[in-house]
């Protein structure tokens, strides 16, 4: 699924539960006044390297751009390298 986040949503995450780190099993909760706007395409963080632990299980790729999803989507070859132009 392809969504495009707000980046001025400011969104209100007050209270909001979350893994402390990838794999951790502690649990902090975002302080009251936490506002999170999304990033725009091609801005999202790799969570591999990202801060939070070590993520290699996710999918992710630095260009996310339509020709590539629609490479992904709608070819009977699909998507034949993992990274770099589509």
């Amino acid at each position: 699924m392809l969504v495009e986040f707000d980046p001025n949503a400011n969104d209100d995450f007050s209270s909001f539960e979350r893994l402390a780190a990838v794999g951790a099993e502690e649990c902090v909760t975002e302080p009251p006044g936490t506002p999170l706007s999304g990033p725009v395409h091609n801005q999202l963080p790799n969570p591999a390297t990202a801060g939070r632990g070590t993520d290699n299980n996710t999918f992710w790729v630095p260009d996310f751009s339509p020709s590539r999803y629609n490479k992904l989507i709608y070819t009977t070859t699909g998507l034949t390298q993992r990274c770099g132009p589509t």
